[in-house]
Formats: C-alpha cells, sequence, structure tokens
C-alpha cells in the first residue's frame, strides 16, 4: 500500500505558522497524507524558531521540525533542544551543540529516518562541518534502523544542493532542499529511486522579499547594518512537495505544493 509524505518549506514569520495552521489540515484530507516535516528555521520573526513556535506547529499536524542556520538565534529552543525529538538542528556541528540532527520516527509499521544537514557557503554566526564527507556514512547509521531516509539540506546555495543529490542519488529515498526560501521547479524522482527538489521555496508570503517586509530587507541589504525584520500578512501560501512511496518504499511520485491560504486581517 501507498503512502505520501509532506515536505513544508521553510516557514517564514507568525503568518507562516498561521499558513501552516490553515493548510495542514486541508492538505492531509486532500492527499491522504500520513507524515509531515517542516523547515522552520525563520518562524519566529524570519529568523529562528522560538519554543511555542515549535510547539504550535507540532500541535498542527507537523511531526519533525528541521532547522538551519538560524536554529540557535532564540535561547527557549536552545534550551529546548535537548528535551524534545521533533526538532532537529543541522546534524554536521559538533556532539556537544545540543539536540540532535537526525531521528527515527514511527508512524503507523513504518520507520521514517530524517537528516538534517546544513551547507557550509554563506554561514557567517555560527560555522557547521563540512557535510560531504560523511553523509554516507551517516546515511548509512540511519537506513540501519529505518525504511526509509529523507533528508532536508538547508543550503544558501543552488550549487551546493545539486552536488549534494549527486553525491546521495540511489542512497537515500529523498533528498529535500530548502534554505533560499524560492522554490525551485525541478521537482523528480530520479532513476535511481531518489525524490529530489532543489529548493522548496517558503511558507508565508509568497510576494514580500524572503517573505518579509520589502523595505527593511532592502535597507539591510543596502546599509549592511542589523534591523528587526517585519512578518507580511499577504499573497499567503504553504508551498513544498508531497512524495508518494510505494509498499516496497521506493518513492513513486514526487510533487510541488502551492497552496494559496485566505488571508484575515486579525490573523
Amino acid at each position: 500500500m501507498s503512502y505520501k509524505i509532506l515536505f513544508i518549506g521553510e516557514i517564514v514569520g507568525k503568518f507562516g505558522v498561521y499558513a501552516v495552521r490553515k493548510g495542514i489540515k486541508q492538505l492531509k484530507e486532500k492527499h491522504g497524507i500520513e507524515f509531515v516535516i517542516a523547515n522552520a528555521n525563520g518562524a519566529t520573526g524570519g529568523f529562528g524558531m522560538g519554543k511555542n513556535h515549535a510547539i504550535a506547529l507540532k500541535n498542527a499536524g507537523v511531526d519533525v521540525l528541521t532547522g538551519g542556520d538560524y536554529t540557535f538565534f532564540k535561547k527557549d529552543l536552545v534550551d529546548f533542544l535537548p528535551k524534545t525529538s521533533f526538532v532537529l538542528r543541522p546534524a554536521n556541528y559538533t556532539p556537544k551543540t545540543p539536540g540532535k540532527g537526525w531521528g527515527i520516527y514511527k508512524f503507523n509499521d513504518k520507520k521514517i529516518g530524517v537528516i538534517n544537514l546544513l551547507g557550509p557557503s554563506g554561514i557567517n554566526r555560527n560555522h557547521p562541518s563540512n557535510p560531504f564527507t560523511y553523509v554516507e556514512s551517516l546515511i548509512e547509521k540511519v537506513k540501519s534502523m529505518s525504511d526509509i531516509v529523507i533528508i532536508n539540506f538547508h543550503s544558501k546555495t543552488t550549487a551546493e544542493k545539486q552536488l549534494m543529490y549527486h553525491i546521495v542519488d540511489g542512497k537515500c529515498q529523498a533528498l529535500i532542499g530548502s534554505g533560499s526560501k524560492s522554490i525551485t521547479s525541478d521537482v523528480k524522482v530520479s532513476d535511481k529511486k531518489t525524490a529530489y527538489i532543489t529548493d522548496t521555496g517558503r511558507t508565508g508570503s509568497s510576494t514580500a522579499p524572503g517573505g518579509l517586509s520589502g523595505d527593511i530587507e532592502i535597507e539591510k541589504l543596502i546599509t549592511g547594518i542589523p534591523k528587526r525584520s517585519k512578518d507580511i500578512n499577504k499573497d499567503l501560501e504553504l508551498q513544498g512537495v508531497i512524495i508518494t512511496f510505494n509498499d516496497k518504499n521506493e518513492p513513486i511520485s514526487n510533487e510541488l505544493v502551492r497552496l494559496p491560504i485566505k488571508r484575515e486581517e486579525n490573523a
């Protein structure tokens, strides 16, 4: 019997969280989705994920939340990471870093192995180790305990994500990219049975730059001076992919998701 897994593109701000809460039930009912993974690197104000937003997303129906370069921006999440299994920080930080970078999750009779990795390019405040050097051994470790292995590779560059695909093609069941907040059109299942997309985009405002206030983001880019960003409640979308697996735990289809979410002024 086939089953479906939803991966939600990077959640940006409180309106991204709102879009997940509004859209996830609709997608589950329409597509028969049984397991949900979401990148929540920017769920709180566009930069990091607070503990309350993590719990709200879990209560909304997300089974696993992955982070990226902003994982440690919110202190309450840093304190929460050692106590929880449903939030994954990147695996390519040191063993002393709070939290875990991969996990095994059960639904029905399946065991889903989820690995979270962070690309090295453009990471300024914290520096992960090179994920390319040991991703294959990590896949083998997780594969020994699970039916399928899904990797979320959070990277600022398409080149890194495409390189990672060539390394892991045929060795895991899915490599799902995030990090640029711009959805790509190269969704596919390879001949070696690996589902892939370079970037799953973002969940939140689909027209604001990166889901945030254009004026503020432009000012930051021009001046180089940090400034608090502003969430935008406009043209909300839940973006991502739905991967269908057969009874042999092989991906047989990989579909883009762009679900418009009705805007509510008091959301």
